[in-house]
């Protein structure tokens, strides 16, 4: 399964980087379209110390000149303990997000050179659910620590495009499990 997820995302890469670039553009504009798979590093915020490395990916919609909204998804297992006293949770997060993207802006009003067709900045808002499944002992303290609940959450972030289709990101803030995402965001429209 691994596997095939880096295959899928080495051949969107690709296919990407092989695309003509025409123009400089925005880094982001209204009818914008692009998907950002990563990671999410740092603090997990989980009980003990573990193993267990989210996915995260979204997809965004350039609805305004300055901002973007579309769905996000995010994916962990998380063990900790061995044997009789192997403990995992699987968390399922989906939602929606939305991104105000302010670079561009700020070259308007301070009259300056952000670089705003290779550079992206935005803050973000995350509404959304989370599953939590969990195995483990029977009758253990751990099994209610997670509950199935509403999540929500603020990042700011930021983007750097290498050409019109290609571009890195990380967001730091509380988002779907920790502190810090980093990924590539694949620029589609």
């Amino acid at each position: 399964m691994k596997n095939q997820l880096i295959i899928v995302l080495t051949a969107l890469i690709l296919a990407v980087i092989g695309t003509p670039q025409t123009t400089q553009a925005q880094s982001f504009e209204k009818g914008l379209l692009s998907i950002s798979p990563g990671l999410n590093l740092g603090n997990v915020g989980f009980y003990g110390s573990g193993t267990g490395i989210p996915l995260v990916a979204s997809a965004e919609f350039g609805i305004l000149e300055y901002v973007g909204v579309g769905p996000y998804a995010g994916f962990v297992n998380y063990s900790f303990g061995s044997g009789a006293n192997k403990y995992r949770y699987t968390f399922i997060s989906v939602g929606v997000r939305g991104d105000f993207h302010y670079n561009a802006l700020l070259e308007e009003i301070l009259e300056m050179d952000l670089s705003s067709e290779k550079l992206d900045l935005y803050i973000g808002i995350l509404l959304g659910y989370q599953t939590t499944s969990y195995s483990g002992p029977d009758g253990d303290i751990y099994r209610g620590l997670y509950n199935n609940r509403g999540t929500s959450g603020v990042t700011v972030g930021g983007r750097y495009y290498f050409n019109q289709n290609l571009a890195v990101f990380a967001e730091a803030g509380r988002s779907l499990y920790g502190n810090l995402n980093v990924g590539v965001t694949l620029r589609l429209k």
